[in-house]
């Protein structure tokens, strides 16, 4: 098989333009994470993002888990409401909200109430 006319005027143009992609394409670049640039994003189950995110310590300085109980440390206004939880009210099976310093959790008084750790201790 003989190549035509056009095919061989081609051929030329055709090589430039494959070597300059080739050499976009083959660029290695090594990575230094001290100037980079670039975002990551790390997507985790919930199940799984509990057990790397932050620890989260009581006024004491003791680590509090999902599902442990607290007690008030001080009487708190919560915000919206007229209801003030009053020291030494114990609050169970609490919630982790990924802040390091804030716990969720539900009183008698108040549902989906969010409080500080530094007015709790565990209990």
């Amino acid at each position: 098989m003989r190549p035509t006319h056009r095919a061989v005027a081609l051929l030329d143009p055709v090589r430039v333009a494959l070597s300059q992609i080739e050499a976009l394409v083959s660029r290695e670049k090594t990575f230094d994470p001290r100037t980079a640039d670039r975002v990551f994003h790390i997507g985790l189950p919930d199940s799984v993002e509990v057990l790397l995110g932050p620890i989260v310590k009581d006024s004491n300085g003791a680590e509090i888990a999902d599902g442990d109980s607290v007690t008030l440390i001080k009487d708190l206004k919560v915000k919206g409401t007229s209801e003030t939880p009053k020291r030494g009210t114990l609050v169970k099976n609490i919630r982790l909200t990924g802040k390091p310093d804030e716990i969720e959790c539900s009183a008698k008084q108040v549902k989906g109430l969010v409080l500080k750790t530094e007015f709790l201790k565990k209990a």
